[in-house]
């Protein structure tokens, strides 16, 4: 009977992938997909700044059914309030993206046109094969690509906690926190990136639990807004004149 217990949790512990079939199942469709021309959302204003939205996990879009109404919407509305200039988001998120693979999914764009990037990673993989050491280098990896390419201030989006008292949650949970401070671990000794935490969410595990809504979008997006703010003084691609610190 443990036996057969244990067996259910580690197959469900490939977490993005499971909730991915939950949500799509129930009819939630990604609105981020490959093969899509990548989206963009505009907020119309002076001296516009290009934001680069990336990776999977919150980009993605599950649980609506339109960019405005995902992360893309609710983020670039609230860069532009702090700001007071219009926006320019392109999202090249994709699911199930893993961490070696989100240089490659950008497919070839320049990342030194964009004034800010967004990065928000997922778990794509089991706990079985999953370490530490492993986690790190692959973020590292990333991270030195990104800065081969151009000095892009970077925003990255921390894993979500995942909250409710299903097993695989039960374990899933810790592991996100250890995760989420190896990332922060890393980015700290790169120039111009800085880690934002989005606090918890509910895991899907099951058709009829909730999803990601408008308003945990809009939750989300309020501290990746004031940290694009703040990288928007450092970044070598926002041309406007300085922001005030009281936008």
């Amino acid at each position: 009977m443990l036996d057969r217990f244990w067996t259910a949790v580690r197959c469900r512990l490939q977490v993005s992938r499971y909730c991915r079939e939950v949500l799509e199942a129930a009819g939630h469709a990604p609105t981020a997909a490959p093969g899509q021309l990548p989206p963009r959302t505009l907020v119309v204003g002076n001296d516009p700044v290009r934001i680069l939205l990336f990776g999977e996990g919150v980009t993605v879009g599950y649980g609506v059914g339109s960019r405005a109404e995902a992360i893309d919407g609710a983020l670039a509305k609230r860069i532009a309030e702090l700001t007071g200039r219009g926006v320019i988001l392109e999202n090249r998120a994709r699911p199930n993206v893993r961490v070696d693979e989100v240089v490659e999914s950008l497919g070839g764009v320049g990342t030194h046109t964009f004034a800010v990037g967004v990065w928000s990673p997922a778990l794509t993989e089991t706990l079985e094969r999953l370490t530490l050491q492993g986690w790190r280098s692959r973020v590292t990896a990333m991270l030195q690509q990104i800065r081969a390419d151009s000095d892009m201030p970077l925003v990255i989006a921390q894993l979500p906690v995942p909250s409710g008292t299903h097993p695989s949650v039960l374990i899933l949970r810790p592991w996100y926190a250890r995760l989420n401070r190896t990332i922060a671990e890393v980015a700290a000794r790169f120039p111009d990136v800085v880690t934002v935490e989005l606090g918890t969410v509910v895991v899907p595990m099951r058709s009829g639990d909730p999803v990601l809504g408008t308003a945990d979008y809009r939750r989300q997006a309020d501290p990746l807004a004031e940290a694009v703010r703040r990288a928007l003084w450092r970044s070598p691609s926002a041309s406007a004149d300085a922001l005030s610190p009281g936008r």
